[in-house]
């Protein structure tokens, strides 16, 4: 016998706490798609921010990330993206333990495919509000990396960017932490904030250990 006292609204709206789950691409696009696009909502919603992580297996730099989401729970979703292959082993204490989601398939990984399945696990979470990290920008390392073979899935002005860096541990320093983009100028939608954010990617594995020790000076975590 159903009972009808079991189902409540939070219910339908929790996200669930494993995100791994069998759905292939149609499956899955098709089920982010019916998720709400609306600002207001018959409950209290608090809007979080989606970290999406793609990496062919282990994520070097999560120590890093675990003093960065600490104190900051039920702000943030994590979505991990790997090789078919790959299983992690972190523990129940640490912010990425089963969130690692299916991968596009046991073939050969393709970067929009793997991109386009961590775009919509985010979606099937409507809590989640933003994504960080891109920017439609010229130049070669921009819109110069855009192939006409993308279309129609992905058309030129869709296409967006993260910061280049690639820096070993001998390179991470105090002053260049504080001359990478977002350091000095605070802008929110062209406009002056007083709120900081600083961004940057594809640092070495042996950065870690530079990083972990400057960053509850200068990252403030």
């Amino acid at each position: 016998m159903y009972d009808h006292e079991d189902v409540t609204l939070e219910s339908f709206i929790r996200p669930p706490l494993n995100v791994w789950h069998t759905m292939d691409d149609s499956e899955l696009l098709w089920r982010a798609s019916m998720e709400p696009r609306r600002h207001v909502y018959p409950f209290k919603r608090v809007p979080k921010l989606a970290f999406m992580f793609l990496t062919k297996g282990p994520l070097p730099f999560a120590p890093l990330w675990e003093m960065f989401f600490k104190g900051h729970e039920g702000l943030y979703s994590i979505y991990v993206h790997a090789l078919p292959n790959y299983r992690s082993d972190f523990e129940k204490s640490s912010v990425f333990y089963r969130r690692y989601i299916p991968s596009c398939g046991m073939g050969e990984m393709s970067m929009c495919e793997a991109e386009r399945r961590l775009l919509a696990n985010a979606l099937l979470d409507i809590s989640n509000e933003c994504f960080m990290g891109c920017a439609d920008e010229e130049g070669p390392d921009g819109r110069g990396r855009y192939r006409n073979g993308m279309e129609p899935e992905i058309t030129l002005s869709q296409w967006r960017k993260g910061s280049q860096c690639y820096f070993g541990k001998a390179d991470v320093t105090e002053t260049f932490l504080k001359n990478l983009p977002g350091a000095k100028a605070c802008f929110y939608n062209d406009q002056k904030s007083p709120v900081c954010y600083l961004f940057a990617r594809k640092f070495a594995p042996s950065a870690l250990e530079p990083l972990l020790e400057l960053a509850p000076k200068i990252l403030g975590f």
